[in-house]
């Protein structure tokens, strides 16, 4: 076998090789990924619900706040504001809960399917939406020494969300003075908001429980 014929099949050998590498390995490591249970995905942040003691929340430019009392208990706006309905709903009986109801908890954390890139450019950030988020909200916090097992250090924290990726299944955020940008789902951030387009004051008349009538708050 002369060399030009040796040298042809292996050009042919590595272009193969890279065609199943690429195909068979790169491939099934994003399906992998892809396929990866919602609980075991990397965390875009996580603090204990218990340890907020207030949250901001922007919607377009419009903005609630929601504070708890020193009995945990939550108001609109300050400790002595009007009570927020908490209640989270009868699935039995068909009664929606109210749109405060997990938002706390929401707020808490979210789990991304991965870091999408790390910008610091203005144009940058107005690309993703997070220039000017469509949604923003503010946690503050409880010291974290009360809660030991929190990573939240500081005393607030500030999440933005932007626009929707191209399939509207992920939304692009941003922890405030992070650099790093996290898909996370849509859903999640549109739960929060509801808070601002559906504000949770407590009913003007009972609601019907298995006892018999709740009282209005």
């Amino acid at each position: 076998m002369n060399f030009r014929v040796t040298g042809v099949l292996l050009v042919v050998l590595a272009v193969l090789g890279s065609y199943l590498y690429f195909t068979f390995i790169f491939g099934k490591e994003e399906k992998e990924e892809a396929l990866l249970p919602k609980d075991v995905r990397p965390w875009f942040y996580f603090c204990e619900d218990q340890q907020i003691r207030g949250l901001d929340v922007a919607y377009f430019g419009r903005t609630l706040s929601f504070v708890r009392d020193d009995s945990r208990v939550w108001h609109f706006d300050g400790p002595d504001g009007p009570l927020v309905d908490t209640y989270s709903g009868n699935e039995e009986q068909g009664i929606k809960g109210s749109s405060f109801s997990g938002v706390p908890f929401l707020a808490g954390g979210a789990r991304s399917k991965r870091v999408f890139e790390e910008v610091q450019q203005t144009e940058s950030l107005e690309f993703y939406g997070l220039k000017d988020p469509k949604v923003s909200f503010t946690m503050k916090l409880y010291p974290q020494e009360q809660y030991k097992d929190s990573p939240c250090t500081e005393a607030q924290y500030t999440v933005r969300l932007g626009t929707t990726t191209p399939d509207g299944v992920q939304t692009y955020a941003q922890m405030e003075g992070y650099p790093q940008i996290f898909l996370v789902d849509h859903t999640w951030g549109e739960t929060v908001a509801r808070v601002v387009t559906e504000p949770p004051y407590p009913p003007a008349t009972p609601r019907p429980t298995p006892g018999g009538l709740s009282p209005a708050l």
